[in-house]
């Protein structure tokens, strides 16, 4: 019993950093996605 609940904190440990990178991840690409999107905008508006 004590080595399951020992597995089971390191496994929940382990899912709780993979959650953390997916989910920098996600804000990277939302990022670079509005950066994109504003760069566009930008050279558009220069462009007239």
């Amino acid at each position: 019993m004590f080595i399951n609940g020992r597995y089971r904190i390191k496994y929940s440990n382990w899912l709780r950093y993979v959650y953390l990178i997916e989910v920098k991840l996600r804000v990277r690409i939302c990022i670079d996605e509005m950066a994109r999107f504003i760069f566009i905008s930008i050279n558009f508006i220069i462009d007239r």
